[in-house]
């Protein structure tokens, strides 16, 4: 993001909400950034750097910017009588992943991206590799990964994706590789109520050691604190 967007919180938010629902994840950065040269990995502040402040509220949002985060992620949705509105509904899963990819086929130039969890993988609940069709396209408006080679970062690129969003237990060394040589963007995902901690440090040392592009967040200042460590460049802070 050109760095004259980086003036002050509330514009960094509106024009956040804007880019993410354009981009799916954010681009690279400023080539006029004098961390230019430094290794770079995008810090998300999950629904706000949720640790810290109610999810999906303002406050979460100022609290993610004065830690200091490259974007806030939100859940937009819209009611039926075309109210936008953010909130997080495990519910529109289905619907998301279908308007994602009709996105794709009205303009091409929209780059999106595709978030799965480890559920989501061969023998789990919500396995999209299960025989019944019904069942493995539960989640994905239909579409079946067996139509993609059995892959879950081919068909994110078949479906014109630009980042496959992963949880971080789901991902591994070779589906990382695998996505990056289909030419799309990683950005991984934590779900505390699942993994059972809000921020696994060893995990996240070997997610960045593999090159993850970006991780999601809900304690965006412990992951800070080791980018810094390893010499990355960090993300400002907003007060």
């Amino acid at each position: 993001m050109n760095s004259s967007l980086h003036r002050s919180p509330g514009r960094l938010l509106a024009l956040g909400l804007l880019l993410l629902l354009s981009t799916g994840c954010g681009s690279g950065g400023d080539p006029a950034d004098p961390d230019v040269g430094k290794k770079h990995l995008q810090v998300y502040a999950h629904r706000g750097a949720r640790s810290f402040a109610p999810e999906n509220t303002i406050p979460g949002y100022d609290t993610g910017l004065a830690i200091g985060t490259h974007w806030v992620d939100m859940d937009v949705v819209m009611t039926r009588d075309g109210e936008v509105l953010v909130s997080h509904d495990i519910r529109l899963n289905p619907d998301i992943w279908r308007c994602l990819y009709e996105l794709q086929k009205l303009d091409a130039r929209v780059k999106t991206a595709y978030l799965t969890e480890w559920d989501n993988e061969p023998g789990t609940p919500n396995s999209f590799f299960d025989p019944d069709p019904a069942k493995a396209g539960l989640w994905t408006g239909g579409v079946l990964v067996k139509d993609h080679g059995n892959s879950i970062p081919q068909m994110v690129k078949d479906l014109g994706g630009t980042c496959w969003e992963p949880e971080d237990v789901e991902l591994t060394k070779e589906t990382l590789d695998e996505a990056h040589r289909l030419g799309l963007k990683v950005v991984v995902w934590t779900w505390p109520e699942h993994s059972g901690t809000v921020f696994d440090e060893a995990l996240v040392s070997k997610l960045i050691d593999w090159g993850v592009d970006g991780i999601i967040t809900d304690d965006p200042g412990r992951l800070i604190s080791m980018l810094a460590a390893r010499g990355y460049a960090l993300p400002a802070s907003y007060r």
